[in-house]
């Protein structure tokens, strides 16, 4: 899929759940109106309260119930989230093996569910993400890391009288 489909993909996606949106925050809305007439009507607030405290009670209660109704509809696009627990692949430094206090099975297992690879994976079953794009994203990140690396290996040392600047302010 080439960029400017994927990007008419995800403004048409963004325009479906704009749209979603602001039909719920209008049901939300009138409901509230709604409830708030019945409330207003049934509940003993003429007897002692003043306008003024209706009015908060009745602000407050429509406030909860759009709260709760956007936490219910909000909640059914959990599903879509990325849940991504990372797991450091890689030892700590090379002088460290994590393989003396990681099993081999442990490994194993994180590698096969590191997010990236699990990610990859779900936009290629939807069909988001074709192999051959995929491969070219690879081949731009390893360039970027290869003149990365390059450019730091390359540069030259810090001076060893710098050493205490800016680590008890900037003084």
């Amino acid at each position: 899929m080439t960029a400017e489909a994927d990007r008419s993909w995800q403004n048409a996606e963004a325009t479906k759940f704009r749209e979603r949106l602001r039909r719920a925050l209008i049901a939300i809305y009138v409901r509230g109106r709604r409830a708030g007439r019945w409330l207003l009507q049934r509940l003993p607030f003429g007897h002692g309260f003043s306008s003024l405290t209706r009015r908060i009670v009745v602000l407050n209660l429509i406030g909860l119930a759009i709260l709760v109704s956007g936490i219910l509809y909000l909640n059914q696009f959990r599903a879509g989230l990325i849940d991504a627990k990372v797991q450091r692949l890689t030892s700590h430094s090379s002088d460290d093996d994590q393989r003396r206090y990681r099993t081999e099975e442990a490994l194993e297992t994180d590698r096969r569910s590191d997010c990236l690879v699990t990610y990859a994976r779900r936009l290629a079953e939807l069909g988001v993400l074709t192999s051959r794009a995929e491969a070219a994203m690879r081949a731009e990140l390893v360039a970027e890391l290869d003149l990365a690396t390059a450019e730091a290996e390359a540069a030259a040392d810090a001076d060893p009288a710098t050493i205490l600047l800016h680590v008890l302010g900037d003084a």
